[in-house]
């Protein structure tokens, strides 16, 4: 938290308080935003820039699922667990976030999209998390291509059991 002091209209000073935390979003993640299809998907990609740490990864198991539910609620907002598990599918497919599990059947660590999205301060950081996240891209990619080619598929919540 910082104090700054600011003069006002009428000539007197005023204290404000500014939150010292910050994210970089950088003007590409309008591209991420505009392919998301559900309002829920938003909050959750806003409330997950403000959680995640400063790797940009973040566990959503449904301990943290459920907290996400209770924060909405002080703004009116009423989701379940599975339109916030459609949220996160949702943000893997707009390639907001990506999945760091081994096991797909078991998802809840996931790494949210460098290229858009920072949280540190230190840059020298960001070009090895982005690193990190294309090789994680090229995983997930030949994972999924070795699915199509056995004639295998992903189930909608991204499971991983073949069906």
């Amino acid at each position: 938290m910082k104090r700054i002091y600011v003069n006002t209209a009428d000539g007197k000073h005023s204290e404000l308080t500014i939150q010292g935390a910050f994210v970089q979003t950088y003007t590409s993640a309008y591209k991420v935003i505009f392919r998301l299809k559900y309002q829920c998907s938003l909050y959750l990609l806003f409330w997950i820039i403000n959680e995640m740490n400063e790797y940009n990864q973040i566990i959503l198991n449904k301990g943290n699922r459920s907290e996400f539910i209770s924060s909405l609620k002080q703004f009116g907002k009423k989701y379940s667990d599975e339109s916030v598990r459609s949220s996160i599918k949702d943000l893997i497919d707009a390639e907001a976030i990506i999945s760091l599990s081994v096991d797909d059947r078991r998802e809840s660590s996931y790494m949210i999209n460098p290229i858009h999205f920072w949280k540190t301060k230190i840059q020298k950081n960001r070009t090895v998390v982005i690193q990190a996240f294309v090789n994680q891209l090229k995983i997930k990619d030949n994972e999924r291509n070795t699915f199509r080619s056995t004639g295998s598929s992903v189930n909608a919540v991204g499971s991983g059991e073949a069906k």
